[in-house]
């Protein structure tokens, strides 16, 4: 993959992985044997994920996998592909909250948004969202209280106000 795509990816695994506890952390009632189950909502189709130029599936499952998170070993990939049809969105959202995923990673905004509304206790790890404080994904950055986190493109006056306070 292209490094835009790589980058999305890192991205979008270090959210996974520093933001969501209930993805990184069983409960001590959960069997070992358990999987855990982690949802992909994206605008983009299967194909273009799986394409040998722009595909980004593989290195995400490969990432997964350096981090210890292993498909078919201890956690399952439920794939949400809306083919480039936004009003496809809610549904897929709405069929990952009712198979009752662990955590739904999403890009761009429109995936997020969906699943923003489809749930309010399964964490969300978005990529590539923009102002995601103006579109109701967080309530501040300092302060994101809801279920949703990640990788924004534009943070907003709230965080350009705080850039120009670090340089002074």
């Amino acid at each position: 993959p292209g490094s835009a795509n790589r980058r999305d990816t890192i991205s979008a695994l270090l959210g996974l992985g520093a933001a969501t506890g209930s993805f990184g952390v069983r409960p001590q009632s959960m069997s070992t044997t358990q999987n855990r189950a982690l949802g992909v909502l994206t605008l983009t189709s299967a194909q273009d994920a799986q394409d040998a130029k722009r595909g980004w599936f593989d290195g995400f499952r490969a990432a997964l996998k350096s981090l210890g998170w292993v498909e078919g070993h201890n956690m399952v990939i439920e794939s949400a592909f809306a083919d480039y049809k936004a009003e496809q969105l809610p549904a897929l959202a709405e069929k990952l909250v009712r198979n009752r995923v662990d955590v739904i990673w999403t890009f761009p905004d429109l995936p997020a948004i969906a699943a923003a509304r489809a749930t309010r206790t399964i964490p969300i790890v978005f990529v590539n969202v923009a102002w995601p404080v103006e579109q109701g994904l967080i309530e501040s950055f300092a302060r994101p209280g809801r279920n949703a986190t990640g990788v924004a493109t534009y943070t907003g006056l709230e965080v350009s106000t705080k850039r120009l306070e670090f340089l002074k």
